[in-house]
């Protein structure tokens, strides 16, 4: 039975026990192990970083059932459809009961419920590493690094930089494709939180989606921004899935800028909860009369501490994507 499996997992004391487990499990997969799919499907949806179920309470039936049904596929589609926001609350807690019912005991507690907690108990690293190279790979979730730099900003070489004001350390993505919007931390954990924002995006999402270059999956990358009575997503970089994912080296941030500012007008017209982040581009040279507005704008914000620096021809993952400097340390401000 499937629910072996996950026993296995929870017997295991050690990283690699559990990826021995997980690596017999695919061979007998392979070997035509329908038991064994199940189980490595279940491991799968708990972790997919891209799916988030946000569930605030699991029914746990106190009676002992045994030769349930087991209805592993109408299970995954309600999975499914939890993950792209296609029923009410009320509906989902219902059905959540019913499951919960139709599922022998061990198998809602060993497999259902790690699946809809989205942990397995077997370290994230692990599951990445045992399922590599196989039909079960996970897609990676590592955003764009920002480095704390306490040198002073004239040691860097300002040519070919986007300069933005750094008004928040609430960092999240979204996650956006044609059907779903999943918005969450760096640490890839689900946010629900902020429902307007997430709801305003799902209906601003299809703006990118028009715009050349850009994929029907895609992730954008920003800060929530507490501005008066209302937060903001404000969103500085748009990189398609396949690059976040597989960390394809390719689209520089010049060009990811300009699919994300491509829809900003008509944006502004639909949704004032989610923004593009201010900034500018800096090439080697003088300061032109634009630039100096931007400088004088975040100077005198008293918010306003450190401003945050990328270089226009880095990919989105490169080693050096981003730095943060404190604005008083800014050598150009001398000639504001």
């Amino acid at each position: 039975m499937a629910v072996e499996w996950a026993k296995d997992i929870l017997r295991a004391q050690t990283k690699v026990e559990k990826q021995r487990t997980l690596e017999k499990a695919i061979v007998a997969w392979k070997l035509g192990s329908i038991q064994a799919q199940a189980f490595l499907y279940n491991v799968w949806l708990a972790y997919n970083t891209f799916y988030v179920f946000n569930l605030k309470k699991i029914p746990m039936p106190d009676t002992t059932r045994s030769h349930a049904d087991n209805p592993w596929q109408d299970f995954w589609a309600f999975i499914e459809s939890i993950r792209t926001n296609s029923r009410s609350q009320h509906s989902i807690k219902f059905l959540l009961a019913q499951y919960s019912m139709r599922f022998d005991q061990q198998t809602w507690e060993y497999l259902c419920v790690p699946v809809l907690k989205k942990n397995f108990h077997i370290p994230r690293t692990t599951v990445y590493d045992a399922f590599a190279g196989t039909d079960w790979r996970l897609p990676k979730f590592e955003p764009f690094k920002i480095t704390v730099n306490k040198n002073s900003i004239q040691h860097m070489s300002l040519e070919r930089v986007r300069i933005e004001p750094v008004y928040s350390s609430r960092r999240v993505l979204f996650f956006c494709s044609k059907s779903t919007v999943q918005m969450l931390s760096q640490r890839g954990e689900g946010y629900s939180i902020h429902k307007k924002i997430i709801k305003d995006m799902q209906l601003v999402k299809s703006l990118w989606h028009e715009v050349p270059g850009v994929q029907s999956r895609f992730m954008l990358d920003g800060i929530l921004y507490h501005n008066g009575n209302d937060t903001q997503f404000l969103a500085n970089d748009l990189i398609n899935f396949d690059e976040f994912a597989n960390e394809i080296e390719s689209t520089p941030l010049e060009e990811r800028l300009h699919r994300l500012y491509f829809p900003k007008n008509d944006l502004i017209d639909f949704t004032k909860l989610v923004a593009i982040m201010p900034g500018i581009q800096y090439n080697s040279g003088s300061i032109n009369l634009t630039q100096t507005e931007f400088f004088k704008k975040i100077k005198n914000n008293n918010n306003i501490k450190k401003i945050i620096v990328r270089k226009l021809d880095n990919p989105y993952h490169s080693t050096v994507n981003a730095q943060v400097y404190n604005i008083w340390d800014a050598e150009f401000e001398v000639n504001i």
